[in-house]
C-alpha cells in the first residue's frame, strides 16, 4: 500500500492548497485566549473566556460524566489555564476537572465530556471547570471545531 504522511501546519489558507485526489486535510479552528471577536470575546490579552466553575465536584463515569482516554489524567501537573487549553485543543472535551495535589507534582488534570453537574461526586480537592460554549450538559455547541476537507494537499 501507499504509506501514509502526516503533518502538522498552523496558519492554513485553504484557498491556496492543491486539489489531490489521495489527500486529506483536516482542520482545528480554536477558541482561546486569542480568538477572535464573537463567542470568546475578550478585552485584553490577559482575559481568558469564562469557564462556569463548580468547586467540590468530581465527575467520571457513572457519575456526572465521562474522562476522555488518553487523558485519564493528563500526564504531568497542569496550571487550571494548561488544563483548560488541553480541552479547547480536543475535539470531545466539554469540561475539565482539577485536582488539588497540594504538591504542585503529581497528575491533576482530566478532560471530561457528558457532563451532568448533578451527578457528579462530591470531593473538597476537586474542581469541575466547564467550557464556555458547553451548552445545557448538551455540549452542542463547543469552543472548537473541526472540518474536513477532501483532495486538499496543503
Amino acid at each position: 500500500g501507499i504509506p501514509l504522511r502526516c503533518s502538522l501546519a498552523k496558519n492554513l489558507v485553504l484557498a491556496e492548497c492543491d486539489a489531490e485526489e489521495t489527500s486529506h486535510v483536516r482542520v482545528l479552528r480554536r477558541a482561546t485566549a486569542e480568538a477572535s471577536r464573537g463567542k470568546h470575546e475578550r478585552e485584553s490579552e490577559h482575559d481568558w473566556p469564562v469557564w462556569a466553575a463548580f468547586s467540590g465536584k468530581n465527575c467520571h463515569a457513572g457519575h456526572g460524566g465521562d474522562r476522555i482516554g488518553g487523558s485519564d489524567p493528563v500526564r504531568g501537573h497542569q496550571s487550571l489555564h494548561e488544563c483548560q487549553e488541553l480541552c479547547l485543543a480536543h475535539e470531545e472535551c466539554d469540561a475539565v476537572d482539577i485536582y488539588d495535589t497540594q504538591d504542585g507534582q503529581e497528575d491533576n488534570c482530566w478532560l471530561l465530556k457528558n457532563i451532568n453537574v448533578d451527578k457528579c461526586d462530591v470531593h473538597q480537592q476537586f474542581s469541575l471547570w466547564l467550557s464556555p460554549a458547553y451548552e445545557e450538559k448538551l455540549g452542542k455547541y463547543r469552543p472548537h471545531k473541526w472540518t474536513s476537507h477532501h483532495n486538499t494537499n496543503c
